[in-house]
């Protein structure tokens, strides 16, 4: 008998821990859908015009999830639209080093300089999306409805 406590000790343990491990996946499945949810608010916000609402709730989700370059491209499209294009400028800026690969975002920041007047680092810019859009097969410059 003594032996079989011990291996259903040993169970009730096994049992213990792999419980513990599904409430810890759950409780961040649980975060991950809080977060999704919350990224899903902000968009809308975004899309209905209310960028200040957008961009405080995209700053809530940089808090908890910081250097997401998702989160950092709607904070910089809210400050844009808010007429704010510095802080549009900083965000865009941390999304293109957040995601190196997205062309999109260094063609955005470019922009955003030639705005500015800051022209060679907007050339450097356009050059570098330039670049990742012919590896990609891709130009976010032109849009080709064929």
């Amino acid at each position: 008998m003594a032996g079989n406590d011990g291996i259903l000790f040993g169970y009730d343990m096994m049992e213990n821990i792999v419980m513990e491990n599904i409430a810890d996946q759950l409780g961040f499945i649980e975060e991950k859908n809080s977060l999704d949810d919350l990224m899903h608010q902000a968009d809308l916000k975004f899309q209905h015009g209310l960028f200040s609402e957008a961009e405080q709730l995209y700053q809530k989700l940089l808090i908890k999830n910081p250097g997401n370059h998702r989160v950092l491209l709607g904070i910089a499209l809210a400050a844009l639209e808010q007429n704010n294009v510095a802080d549009a400028i900083q965000f865009m800026q941390q999304a293109t080093e957040a995601a190196p690969d997205i062309p999109l975002y260094r063609r955005n920041l470019g922009e955003l300089l030639r705005r500015v007047g800051q022209l060679e680092a907007a050339i450097f810019s356009h050059k570098i999306a330039m670049k990742h859009c012919k590896l990609l097969k891709w130009n976010p410059f032109f849009y080709n409805h064929n």
